[in-house]
């Protein structure tokens, strides 16, 4: 998980300002820069002072992996909220990487000796302030199989992939993604 600075307004000399006084490897793209945020021991990201003037525009970047190696296998699926399939904005063999605003789940399995160890499914929400951002995560559900309880319906989807893909041998694709 990466928490991200998305700046519409900037360009070369901002990326050398970041990189020259503040020690941070910004991306300058078609549409803006990208800078990533660091944490500190407390999980507190801290927007750099020479862009928060600016109303940098905040986002999770969160992905999609797994795969299965010899038996042991694991899988994480990310999904809305709700369990809804999200669009991916960047994909490279069995990765994919979503950018979410606001709010997301991510669930995860972990196989092997042919059945799912566990799985459990987690949301991440952005909490922010003008100098700082938190990410507050909520461990929704954890089990040692992949039924979940009625009340979690709307993930069942998401876990019946996030399964999948932990059994998935050498997976070069997603599994849940619109």
């Amino acid at each position: 998980m990466e928490v991200i600075a998305k700046l519409k307004k900037g360009g070369k000399d901002l990326v050398n300002l970041l990189e020259k006084e503040e020690m941070i490897q910004a991306k300058l793209i078609k549409t803006g820069v990208l800078v990533p945020l660091s944490a500190n021991k407390e999980g507190i990201y801290t927007i750099p002072l020479s862009i928060r003037d600016k109303k940098p525009y905040i986002f999770l970047s969160l992905e999609e992996s797994g795969g299965n190696n010899g038996g042991i296998g694991f899988g994480q699926i990310v999904c809305g909220n709700e369990g809804e399939r999200l669009r991916p904005f960047y994909v490279k063999n069995s990765v994919g990487r979503f950018n979410v605003t606001d709010k997301a789940a991510v669930v995860c399995a972990h196989s092997g000796n042919g059945g799912v160890t566990s799985l459990t499914i987690e949301t991440h929400r952005i909490q922010r302030n003008n100098s700082n951002v938190v990410i507050k995560k909520n461990q929704v559900w954890r089990g040692k199989n992949s039924k979940l309880p009625k009340y979690l319906s709307q993930f069942e989807r998401a876990a019946e992939a996030a399964v999948r893909k932990s059994k998935c041998s050498g997976c070069k694709h997603l599994h849940f993604s619109t």
